[in-house]
C-alpha cells in the first residue's frame, strides 16, 4: 500500500528581504522537505535560490509559487521603472501596503495547492488559512 506524502505550505510574501524571518521560512522548508511536499509561497519576485543560499538554506526539492494579482504586471512595471525614485519618494512603503491590503485575493491561488498544513509566516498578515 503506497501512502502519499502530506503537503505543507510555508507562506512569506516579501520573501526577498533576507532578513531573519525569510531565514526561519527558508530553514523551515527545507527540514520539511525532508519528510513532506513542501511548497514555498511568496508574493514578491526574486531569485528563490539566491535568497536561499544567503541563508545557508537549501530548497531542493521544494516546490515554489509566486503569487499573482489581477494588477501585479503593472506594479512589476512600476518597481522596475524607478526603484530608486520609488523609495526616495515613500511609494515603496506604499506598494507593500497595497500587497498587503490585497493579500486575501491570494487566498484562492493557495487553496488549489490542497495543502495539509499551511504555515504563514508573513507578519501581520490577514490571509485566512487555505488549507483543509
Amino acid at each position: 500500500m503506497q501512502t502519499t506524502r502530506r503537503r505543507i505550505g510555508i507562506y512569506d510574501l516579501h520573501l526577498r528581504d533576507g532578513g531573519g524571518g525569510d531565514k526561519r521560512c527558508l530553514v523551515m522548508a527545507e527540514r520539511l522537505s525532508r519528510r513532506f511536499d513542501v511548497v514555498l509561497i511568496y508574493g514578491e519576485p526574486c531569485d528563490v535560490a539566491s535568497v536561499a543560499s544567503r541563508a545557508n538554506a537549501s530548497v531542493d526539492g521544494v516546490e515554489t509559487l509566486q503569487l499573482r494579482l489581477p494588477v501585479q504586471a503593472a506594479l512589476r512595471w512600476t518597481v522596475g521603472m524607478a526603484p530608486g525614485l520609488l523609495k526616495r519618494a515613500g511609494l515603496e512603503a506604499g506598494l507593500r501596503r497595497l500587497h498587503r491590503a490585497l493579500e486575501p485575493t491570494y487566498y484562492g491561488q493557495i487553496k488549489r495547492l490542497d495543502l495539509d498544513l499551511f504555515i504563514n509566516n508573513q507578519f501581520f498578515s490577514i490571509l485566512p488559512c487555505p488549507a483543509r
